[in-house]
């Protein structure tokens, strides 16, 4: 059907794109993300407070490609911290809520890059129940932290 009209609208051609627009990489992610450099993806800084599990259920539910962000190295992590800002604090889509001391990532996976704050990850009690981690932008580090505290979040998108 290319370039033939379809539904009232005229197809975009051979990509598909029913508005004439060309793909692009990243063009998948919904509005408001953007590239970063040094990082591999688009994102995008949520500076509404919220718990963890809120955050991350807000970051997958803007389309299929995007989540709570994982930083897998200092540039990914630098760059989200640029991003964020005078936000000093985020979520990322880390936690060990599944097991205690295994910290996987919101996609499921073992995450390997932990650059943790020197006396994080706590894990003797009461502060063993801290089982988010967030950043902190001065510190361009990882803390953990109970899930329920109110912060802001950084979106990833593939």
């Amino acid at each position: 059907l290319a370039n033939q009209c379809v539904g009232g609208e005229t197809d975009g051609g051979i990509d598909g794109a029913r508005d004439g627009a060309i793909d692009t990489p990243g063009s998948q992610c919904p509005a408001g993300f953007a590239p970063l450099a040094g990082a591999p993806h688009q994102y995008k800084l949520v500076t509404g407070l919220a718990n963890w599990n809120a955050q991350s259920s807000a970051c997958a539910a803007l389309s299929s490609t995007t989540y709570l962000a994982i930083p897998d190295d200092m540039n990914e992590l630098g760059a989200l911290d640029t991003l964020a800002g005078a936000t000093t604090t985020y979520w990322v889509g880390i936690s060990d809520s599944a097991t205690e001391g295994t910290w996987l990532t919101v996609k499921g996976g073992t995450q390997t890059f932990l650059p943790w704050e020197t006396g994080h990850p706590t894990t003797t009690p009461p502060n063993n129940q801290d089982d988010c981690v967030r950043v902190v932008t001065a510190d361009a580090k990882f803390f953990d932290d109970k899930c329920n505290t109110q912060l802001a979040a950084v979106c990833e998108c593939e």
